[in-house]
């Protein structure tokens, strides 16, 4: 297949802040952008929602030492060997209360705070990403 230019899209991203939740296209092949004749086919948005986020089971979801909120250096949270598994939500959200939240009401960085509704993706039909592909028009020069 050399030669042949890449005809679909894939993504992948880390959510932040979380101790290792991420979102990512199943099929690499799934999302064609191109035709065989490499004709563009047209605009396509691509929504992401919070039930669609996957926890990489590598840390316990303490909330603790999460990246972008509390995180004191790189690689400080509890490390597991866990199945990849949906994500089950941050803690005292919709989809995972009972417990104090870390995150949810949180500041970041830069005094960032992390709404407890607005950051909550186990509300349903939350959209956390949209990806928006469409053709750019060169300018002149």
């Amino acid at each position: 297949m050399k030669g042949l230019a890449k005809t679909t899209l894939s993504y992948a991203s880390m959510i932040i802040p979380s101790n290792d939740a991420f979102i990512g296209n199943h099929n690499p092949q799934g999302i064609e952008l191109f035709d065989v004749a490499g004709n563009f086919n047209g605009k396509k948005i691509i929504t992401i929602l919070g039930s669609m986020v996957w926890d990489a089971g590598t840390e316990l979801n303490t909330e603790m030492d999460a990246a972008f909120i509390n995180q004191t250096a790189p690689n400080t949270g509890i490390a597991t060997m866990c199945p990849v598994l949906p994500h089950p939500g941050y803690l005292g959200s919709y989809g995972n209360p009972g417990s104090d939240p870390v995150i949810l009401g949180g500041t970041g960085p830069a005094d960032i705070v992390f709404d407890l509704v607005a950051a909550d993706l186990t509300l349903p039909y939350t959209v956390i990403a949209r990806i928006i592909i469409e053709p750019v028009v060169a300018e002149g020069p």
